[in-house]
């Protein structure tokens, strides 16, 4: 079935939902389970700086994840945890390819832009592009 999944989370209702669906499902397959952030750059800000802010900021989220490590530690898991930062789609698709994972979960974003109307979300763009299996959960 799977031996590793990947949750993509933002701390959201929806993401834990996601969350907690992943831990499940990875503990059915007796797979691994870990958990990333995507930190999308603003497009004012240029990539060296937002590096050197990123580099600086470690706590960026931290309280989030504490509440993910809690849900799967409840589950038995212990949970790894990433942050990447960057577009979502490719960074995320880059990211999967070197982790080996075989389930990303994920949660659909509101297409709050008229680019994501007319070209998808960042899910849309996964779905379209990837290689590997995709649950999105809603």
């Amino acid at each position: 079935m799977f031996n590793k999944v990947l949750v993509v989370y933002d701390g959201s209702p929806e993401a834990k939902k996601a969350l907690q669906d992943g831990l499940k499902l990875a503990k059915i397959a007796g797979a691994e389970c870990h958990l990333v952030r995507v930190i999308k750059k603003p497009k004012h800000v240029s990539n060296e700086a937002f590096q050197q802010e990123a580099a600086s900021e470690p706590t960026l989220g931290q309280k989030e994840l504490v509440g993910a490590r809690f849900l799967a530690s409840q589950a038995g898991f212990d949970l790894p945890t990433h942050t990447i930062l960057g577009d979502s789609c490719e960074v995320l698709k880059n990211f999967v390819q070197k982790g080996m994972y075989d389930l990303v979960v994920v949660t659909p974003k509101q297409d709050n832009t008229l680019k994501d109307v007319f070209f998808g979300g960042y899910v849309e763009k996964l779905l379209r592009n990837s290689d590997i299996s995709v649950l999105v959960v809603k």
